[in-house]
């Protein structure tokens, strides 16, 4: 059961080879060297938003390896018909401690923007809050009731709608969470959409889980 009090993903991660653990600050936590790549996307277009918790935008370290710009435009808004979830996405990158970020505003959703471009190559990573005391249920809130064979768009804008059809979803304990293999940056296109999950815990304000689904082209 949720917990209308929550913050929505809350997650720091240790290390590459460790999982998340619960931390105040919104963010996603610390990913993989090899995502880190600061070449790809463009900033979307304004559009919606909401009142906001504290978070700051920095710039993503280069990656170590080389990686091809992408051509393809970046997302601006995150739909899901089974959900009725029609989100605007922003560009997030990572806070100076290596930790993913995440909007402001909990009706939004944050793509991963140093990572790839939904429909290039790897895994394009979008995350949001489950929820928040102040702000209510975030964009990601039903997440879990999601089942192989929904379909997820993404909106581009002006430059068109790609659809997405689920093929799994699983619940992970923050620590455990399989960082390096959500954050690829090669392999076929497909669409990661994380928050949190599980039991809620008052005591710490965090969720014990981080759910996760997986998309691909439909």
């Amino acid at each position: 059961m949720r917990a209308s009090a929550a913050a929505g993903v809350l997650l720091i991660v240790a290390a590459l080879s460790g999982g998340i653990s619960a931390d105040p600050v919104p963010t996603l936590g610390a990913v993989p060297e090899a995502a880190r790549s600061t070449d790809v996307g463009r900033a979307p277009t304004p559009a919606r938003s909401r009142p906001a918790p504290p978070t700051t935008r920095r710039q993503a370290s280069p990656a170590a390896v080389d990686v091809t710009p992408s051509v393809l435009p970046p997302p601006q808004r995150l739909r899901v018909p089974a959900l009725d979830v029609s989100a605007r996405v922003v560009p997030v990158a990572l806070t100076a401690d290596g930790a993913m970020e995440l909007p402001d505003d909990v009706s939004e959703v944050g793509w991963f923007s140093p990572g790839p471009v939904p429909g290039q190559s790897g895994s394009a990573v979008l995350a949001g809050h489950v929820d928040s005391r102040e702000q209510g249920r975030g964009a990601l809130f039903d997440l879990p009731d999601l089942v192989p064979g929904d379909t997820v768009e993404v909106d581009a804008g002006e430059d068109g709608t790609t659809t997405w059809r689920v093929v799994g979803r699983a619940a992970y304990p923050k620590d455990t969470l399989p960082i390096a293999e959500l954050f690829r940056r090669d392999g076929p296109a497909r669409l990661v959409l994380i928050t949190c999950g599980g039991e809620f815990d008052p005591a710490t304000g965090h969720y014990d889980d981080n759910v996760v689904v997986v998309a691909e082209p439909a």
